[in-house]
């Protein structure tokens, strides 16, 4: 074959920059033998090696490095690698990219070496790079290391060569056998019983010199001439060896330690690399890991810790081995230092046990958690998912028992007509059966929706009224009608889960009872007013808590909580002020400091006294930006925010784009209450702060342009002064306003065209004019919706479009598009001729970004039991190649 097709590794200095570079010739080879477990034979020689593994090995002209040949031996379990690294030299002498073109054109990745930049490994010498090659990335992955002595200067060179094999002891999983070719002299000047003595002294020095190692060290002398028998013989020992410690890696799981391994010698030479922590770089241990633990093992009693640690042991397991992981020891797992010995040892037999369990970790860990939880189901917790017991749950289903999201993946039923969304029948824990339970599952490749609603008293009505007309709009433009909470992902503000209508039927009555004001004597109205300045002040409150609670259990039920919401779409937010004039924020989602109960609108037992959330900012944007940002950090932007105002003497139609300038007051008599006084400016700015229109201007302004497309405003001006926050004879006045027909339509092909994301079937394939991507845009609704609302765009002669250009395909089915380069970014919109285009969910995107958020490239499975992709992403070659 020829040498370039062959090369594998090699390091080069490009302008003064030493580099690795890796050609992709163990992912050609892993196209072929994917699901089979290769063995590695590295070959460090030159003539004698040629010479003697002649029909195997031919000799390389060109730059030197290390090459890659395949052999199928008969007899063996998987195919044979042999790496002939010739004598491990390379050029470190600057060079140009036009010494090495003839391998430009192979696809390589180019890792510059890290650690000689940063000047802590001493000067740049051939033995920094045998050590490299050796210890940081053939070591971990070597079942036998053949070294023709004769080539490499005799036992000096062996011990030489074999020092950089000294690191491995810090991994502690496997260790190579070692076999050198001995050639002696003649026997006409060295007898046997000479000879036997020099083989002891090399014997001797290997061991002085390396150090005690585990390695199962031959000498062979060349004169017998099986010397590929002898290699084969030390291959089918280390095979049986790495067996045992379950250090025998699939073709697909070789490929992604090795790269996982390049990153890892480019950045440190000193670190061993580890490939128990590589193998979960993308799926790691749950960072709440450790809290969660802590509060399980406080929820049992000490009468019940073997059912405790016995839940524990199998969450661990469960954790640390999703389908398509490689069977790792679980010893290699759980340091002695990590848990306590009973769990540790628990958790060991339950790994091992795993590894023999023919159904996979689900199902092993949903019998495990029947048998653990058995007599204390009955136990309840809100801070800890109940199944895996390593993250914050997010849903409570029906019979009070509380898990995460990954575990709701896991173990619901995929509900066949609607992507990402889960049907459970039954709990885990106490084996409850319900009826129609969803759960919605964010689309990896779509981004957030988000809705923020300014706060405002009775104007609230404004913000309902603007969603009533919204949701009407939307109809009408998809012919269908759709509730307006099945288009959003994070509701901050306010809200109830009730269509519109009743949300607005249920505000006006809860503002004539909540916004009542103490009676008042009509004889005398100014003491009267000053009465009532003096009772809030005593009462630190304007209004009577008492009506408030009165009129919100009415309307929730005096049990009902904010987890236990039955929106199992939408996460939702309420901002509110603790009396330090910190911020605080109460969540349907990841309850971790225990229930808030709707009747403790005050006081929280344990958390403290909490006031309005517009002391704070009556504009919650920004804290829903934050939220969202913390609920979904793999997501890099929102696809959509919606900020509803409750009107505003500050906003017009065309404020939105400039910073609003209210009219100019006169300045007064300078007296301390009317005009410009203190107390008059100080009411004023109050005010000013209360109204989320400036909060708005405030945080565009803070956006760069691109980003500001996908923020939507809706609010209406109010002529005159506004009205106060309990004047509830305001209210039918404002709910004829509506925002502008403009703004509504703006906002409505927005989210309709949120409703779309992209997703790739298969990881891309490398071609002649770039990577041929194919995939599907899909639709965050049920099967029958998509239908007519698919119809209702074709009315409205929509359609999507990528970079400007129709695209390919119809929705649904397989669409076809070619890029360059995996970094570059793809646009999709859904355009429509009076409107214009809106970007689909999750748009713009790289090729890469998808890839990592659909999985594809995640050979070691992921939390959620995704099955793994039967392509692997060695079809396209790296990212990065160098082109002349």
């Amino acid at each position: 074959m020829h040498a370039n097709r062959t090369l594998w590794l090699t390091v080069v200095n490009d302008a003064n920059r030493i580099c690795l570079l890796e050609y992709n010739r163990l992912q050609a080879l892993a196209t072929m033998f994917a699901s089979t477990e290769p063995a590695l034979i590295v070959l460090i020689g030159a003539d004698a090696k040629y010479k003697a593994l002649k029909p195997i090995l031919t000799r390389h002209q060109g730059r030197p490095g290390v090459h890659l040949h395949y052999h199928d031996l008969c007899g063996m379990a998987g195919p044979v690698l042999f790496a002939d690294c010739g004598l491990l030299d390379v050029d470190l002498t600057p060079q140009t990219s036009t010494h090495y073109h003839p391998n430009l054109y192979v696809p390589h990745t180019r890792r510059p070496l890290l650690w000689l930049e940063g000047g802590d490994d001493g000067p740049r010498s051939q033995d920094q790079v045998r050590r490299l090659l050796c210890g940081s990335l053939l070591g971990p992955f070597t079942d036998v290391i053949c070294i023709f002595a004769a080539d490499v200067g005799g036992p000096s060179g062996v011990v030489r060569l074999l020092s950089h094999w000294r690191d491995l002891r810090g991994v502690g999983l496997w260790f190579p056998e070692v076999i050198v070719i001995w050639e002696p002299p003649p026997l006409t000047s060295l007898d046997p019983v000479s000879h036997a003595v020099e083989m002891q002294l090399l014997y001797e020095m290997i061991y002085a010199k390396v150090g005690p190692q585990p390695l199962d060290l031959e000498v062979v002398v060349v004169s017998d001439t099986n010397i590929m028998g002898q290699i084969l013989a030390c291959y089918q020992k280390a095979r049986r060896r790495r067996g045992r410690r379950r250090t025998l890696y699939s073709f697909t799981h070789t490929v992604a330690l090795f790269q996982k391994a390049c990153d890892h010698a480019v950045k440190t030479i000193k670190d061993p690399f580890n490939p128990i922590i590589a193998s979960r770089y993308q799926n790691p241990v749950p960072p709440t890991l450790a809290d969660c633990l802590t509060t399980f093992l406080r929820v049992f009693s000490p009468q019940q810790f073997t059912h405790t640690i016995q839940l524990i042991a199998s969450g661990i397991a469960f954790n640390a081995m999703p389908p398509g992981m490689h069977a790792i020891r679980g010893a290699g797992v759980i340091s002695p230092v990590t848990l306590l010995e009973d769990i540790r040892s628990l958790a060991l037999y339950e790994m091992d046990s795993l590894h023999n369990h023919q159904r996979g970790s689900a199902d092993y860990h949903l019998e495990a958690l029947k048998k653990g939880w058995g007599p204390c189901t009955r136990i309840l917790c809100d801070t800890v998912c109940l199944s895996c017991i390593a993250r914050i749950p997010d849903r409570r289903l029906p019979c009070q028992h509380s898990f995460c999201e990954v575990c709701l993946e896991v173990f619901g039923e995929h509900c066949k007509d609607q992507e990402y969304t889960f049907y459970i029948s039954r709990c885990m824990v106490c084996l409850a059966s319900f009826d129609g339970v969803k759960v919605h599952i964010q689309p990896p490749t779509a981004g957030a929706r988000i809705l923020a609603v300014d706060g405002g008293g009775v104007r609230g009505v404004v913000a309902l009224t603007s969603l009533m007309q919204l949701e009407a709009a939307i109809s009408r433009i998809v012919g269908m009608e759709l509730p307006i909470q099945e288009h959003f992902d994070l509701a901050v503000g306010t809200s109830s889960g009730w269509s519109v209508v009743e949300c607005l039927r249920q505000f006006i009555r809860l503002a004539n009872k909540a916004f009542r004001r103490r009676p008042r004597l009509k004889c005398l109205p100014i003491l009267s007013c000053a009465i009532d300045y003096m009772l809030s002040f005593m009462a630190d409150s304007q209004y009577s808590a008492d009506t408030m609670e009165g009129a919100l259990k009415e309307a929730f039920g005096p049990e009902r909580d904010m987890f236990s919401t039955d929106n199992h779409r939408t996460k939702i937010a309420v901002t509110a002020t603790m009396t330090n004039s910190l911020p605080c924020i109460f969540t349907n989602y990841n309850n971790g400091s225990g229930t808030v109960h709707i009747g403790s609108t005050l006081h929280l037992a344990g958390l403290g006294t909490f006031q309005d959330g517009g002391l704070w900012e009556n504009n919650p944007t920004s804290a829903a930006l934050w939220e969202s940002s913390h609920i979904w950090p793999n997501s890099s932007e929102p696809d959509l925010v919606l900020s509803l105002g409750t009107g505003s003497t500050l906003y017009t139609p065309h404020s939105t784009g400039q910073c609003p300038v209210g009219p100019l007051e006169p300045r007064g008599d300078g007296s301390l209450v009317r005009g410009g006084g203190f107390l008059s400016r100080a009411y004023r700015s109050y005010m000013y702060l209360l109204d989320g229109e400036p909060a708005w201007q405030k945080l565009l302004g803070g956006l760069p342009l691109r980003r500001r497309a996908r923020f939507y405003r809706l609010n209406v001006q109010i002529p005159g002064k506004e009205p106060g926050i309990d004047d509830t004879a305001e209210i039918p006045q404002l709910c004829m306003t509506r925002p502008s027909n403009l703004a509504l339509n703006a906002a409505a092909w927005a989210i309709i065209a949120s409703l779309f994301y992209f997703e790739l079937e298969r990881p891309p394939v490398y071609g002649p004019w770039g990577y041929v991507c194919e995939g599907r845009i899909l639709c965050r609704l049920g099967v029958v919706s998509q239908g007519l609302i698919l119809e209702g765009l074709e009315r409205q002669q929509a359609r999507f479009v990528r970079c400007g250009e129709p695209l390919t395909g119809e929705y649904g089915r397989t669409a076809h598009f070619t890029v360059v380069d995996l970094q570059v970014e793809v646009s999709i919109d859904l355009y429509v001729h009076h409107e214009g285009s809106r970007p689909i969910g999750g748009s713009p995107f790289t090729v890469h970004e998808l890839m990592q958020r659909q999985h594809l490239d995640r050979p070691f499975g992921t939390a959620n039991h995704l099955k793994r992709h039967p392509a692997i992403s060695a079809t396209a070659p790296p990212m990065k190649r160098r082109h002349v």
